[in-house]
């Protein structure tokens, strides 16, 4: 287990009492940045569809659904529909996973997208020994929060 004291020499911080002071916050924040959440550009929605019908596995199936249709397309014996019926449900599972999988994905990217809302906009930190309310991207590491 690491102290207060080992801690604050760990971050640079010189005291737990007097935080940091506002020049080392400023050049911590250059070092840093922001300390929010980066945005990840949006996919559409047909993309990450798209990408779950194609993934790895689901190209396999689709592989073997197609090679099913194939073999009963140049079968002789017509009454024999094993083939047909393979096929058809190794493409209707492909689908099926795919879609469960899409839903999945985008309940994910909805819960990523909440937790922007959960960082408040203000923070009370310890900067020059006083108390101090900053901007709550402007937290470095080595702030006393």
């Amino acid at each position: 287990m690491i102290g207060p004291a080992k801690l604050c020499e760990k971050l640079g911080t010189p005291s737990k009492e007097s935080g940091l002071t506002s020049e080392l916050a400023a050049a911590k924040h250059l070092e840093w940045g922001d300390n929010a959440l980066q945005k990840k550009d949006a996919i559409p929605w047909y993309v990450m569809f798209f990408h779950e019908l194609t993934g790895f596995f689901s190209l396999l199936l689709w592989a073997g659904s197609f090679l099913c249709f194939i073999g009963f397309g140049i079968q002789e014996d017509r009454e024999d529909l094993s083939n047909l019926y393979l096929g058809i449900v190794l493409s209707t599972v492909t689908l099926v996973t795919g879609i469960f999988s899409y839903m999945q994905t985008s309940k994910s990217a909805e819960m990523m997208a909440q937790f922007e809302n959960f960082i408040p906009p203000v923070a009370f930190v310890i900067r020059n020994g006083q108390p101090e309310q900053v901007d709550a991207k402007l937290i470095v590491p080595g702030d006393v929060v």
